[in-house]
């Protein structure tokens, strides 16, 4: 791929199916050729003192990924004008996700005291351990700077607005998990990408689907993500504008085709890549330089 004339930055929503799409940007734009920034929260005033060291210097990267927010200002940082995407979810959904997501991952910093107290869904949204977490895709959206002091501000319309007018001036796409085939061919459409082949990654495993989760639960985070979900709308309708122009042709046709080409590649080249023995590896090794032949993909699953 050549050199991009503008640097591209990938804002990473936590449970937004950020993983997967990272996969696919770093398989589009090599990791040589990259740099991940991860604030711990909204308000890691440390975090940012770091990514923006990382960022004052001359390099020059075709891509910048991870957990962070508007606030920390990447493309005032950059020495090279960017395009931000991102990738949004239901917020419904992403809440479900995310408390889930801590549930199963003894790594993360509140999953001890969930399983000790053994909180349900209900019991963490009551609980200090969900204060600032309400309206996150707003919250990552705004401008609000993360060196702000205190982490449980309130989400308001200003920030809302601010969330909005960052969306209109600074992303050339915003992709959703809902709707992430579509997405990617969105995107690709816009920075020239080789087809992007995929493999979900990072999925929440054993949570309930959202209509078994209690109504008046899902009340109780719809009346704490109000912003959000006018965010997600206000967001769906600008993605279904730009499909329109893109429906107008082939694409309808070129969607069909690419999710069945993507479930061949997850049923031979992975599954291939990820069975012990030596034999199905170096399969899927074969299957692989297949694809690129084929279908010029840059790079696949396997990375020897």
């Amino acid at each position: 791929m050549s050199r991009p004339e503008h640097s591209l930055v990938f804002l990473h929503i936590p449970k937004t199916g950020g993983t997967t799409l990272e996969s696919v940007l770093l398989d589009q734009y090599g990791q040589e050729h990259s740099l991940r920034l991860d604030l711990a929260a909204v308000n890691d005033g440390e975090g940012a003192q770091r990514a923006r060291q990382l960022l004052n210097g001359n390099r020059h990267y075709k891509l910048i990924s991870g957990h962070f927010t508007m606030g920390l200002g990447v493309h005032e940082l950059l020495n090279v004008p960017c395009t931000y995407v991102t990738m949004l979810r239901d917020p419904i959904e992403r809440v479900i996700s995310d408390f889930y997501f801590i549930l199963h991952t003894p790594e993360h910093i509140f999953h001890e005291r969930i399983v000790r107290e053994r909180m349900s869904l209900e019991d963490y949204l009551n609980s200090n351990l969900s204060d600032g977490t309400d309206n996150y895709q707003v919250r990552c959206l705004c401008s609000r700077p993360p060196d702000a002091q205190d982490g449980n501000w309130a989400c308001t319309e200003q920030t809302l607005t601010s969330a909005k007018d960052n969306l209109k001036k600074h992303f050339k796409v915003v992709g959703f998990l809902e709707h992430f085939d579509e997405s990617l061919l969105l995107m690709r459409s816009h920075f020239g990408w080789k087809l992007p082949l995929y493999v979900r990654e990072n999925t929440t495993k054993n949570r309930p689907r959202t209509p078994q989760v209690p109504e008046p639960i899902k009340t109780k985070i719809r009346n704490r993500n109000r912003y959000d979900l006018e965010l997600y709308d206000h967001a769906l309708f600008l993605y279904e504008q730009q499909l329109r122009t893109l429906r107008a042709g082939r694409f309808e046709r070129q969607l069909n085709q690419y999710k069945f080409l993507n479930r061949w590649y997850g049923r031979t080249v992975y599954k291939n890549y990820h069975h012990r023995s030596r034999a199905s590896r170096l399969r899927a090794f074969l299957l692989s330089r297949a694809w690129v032949a084929l279908l010029g993909v840059e790079r696949l699953v396997y990375r020897p």
